[in-house]
């Protein structure tokens, strides 16, 4: 009954080691998933805003190059211009979009939101001074510059305030996949030490309570007065289990000591 105890407490030991063990597993993993993922969501909208800010910059260049050509009577250039321009507005709208199908956190995408309205009036202003400029109204065209200017700079400032919130919300998401790793490795190690401890344990726990009892039972077994006397209590009980106490009769030999305490045998 003892060993038994023994084998169970032991089991069950080792039972909430590895349900401890999958439990934190699983924690960490998942959070290690979220981690990942906000990383990967940052580093895409990182992406997109490097390519918006090219193409904020790159229109207003798009734009004086075909006002040039219209000056100088460059038309093949102009009408180049012209379809650049186009393509980089729509580009430039696109890279916008994919930002807005991002799970960004709830500032980015309020930083987000002001970036719509002046990059409307940015590319639309820009496709009505270059389109003046091809109806040869240079001019009309060159009129637009200043306002073009402040719709430039409006954008501008739109597309920094956005920068800034992505940046805090990429180094959040750095610290968190930073502390997320840092766990695991606390928890790796607490699982190693708690198994070596276990199993320390359960080594010790063998040797006093099977291998210690074992090995006095052996010693003891040497004795032949043991020996004998062991071997008259397994005979009683196999009689016993057998059902032949009625039809049997077992006589023990009498035990006696001498003076100085010595077993002395018939």
């Amino acid at each position: 009954m003892r060993i038994r105890t023994i084998v169970l407490g032991a089991c069950s030991a080792l039972a909430l080691v590895a349900a401890f063990s999958m439990g934190a597993s699983v924690i960490v993993t998942t959070r290690l998933v979220q981690a990942n993922a906000e990383s990967a969501t940052m580093l895409s909208a990182m992406r997109n805003h490097m390519t918006a800010d090219m193409f904020h910059d790159g229109l207003r260049g798009i734009l004086y190059q075909g006002l040039y050509a219209q000056k100088v009577g460059d038309t093949a250039t102009l009408q180049a211009r012209v379809t650049e321009l186009e393509e980089m507005s729509q580009a430039f709208r696109g890279a916008i979009a994919d930002q807005n199908a991002l799970d960004l956190q709830p500032d980015v995408r309020a930083a987000l939101g002001t970036v719509a309205a002046p990059l409307e009036e940015y590319i639309t202003l820009a496709a009505t001074i270059i389109d003046l400029a091809v109806a040869g109204k240079t001019d009309e065209a060159a009129s637009q510059l200043p306002a073009f200017g402040d719709r430039f700079s409006a954008l501008e400032t739109a597309m920094e305030a956005l920068s800034e919130k992505l940046e805090q919300s990429n180094a959040t998401a750095q610290a968190s996949a930073a502390s997320v790793a840092q766990l695991a490795n606390y928890v790796t190690f607490g699982m190693f030490v708690l198994q070596i401890a276990l199993c320390i344990g359960l080594v010790f726990g063998a040797i006093r309570l099977v291998a210690a009892p074992v090995a006095r039972l052996s010693q003891a077994l040497r004795e032949p007065l043991v020996r004998g006397r062991f071997g008259e209590m397994q005979l009683r009980r196999i009689v016993e289990l057998a059902g032949m106490t009625r039809y049997c009769h077992i006589e023990e030999q009498n035990q006696t000591v001498d003076a100085d305490g010595r077993a002395l045998t018939p």
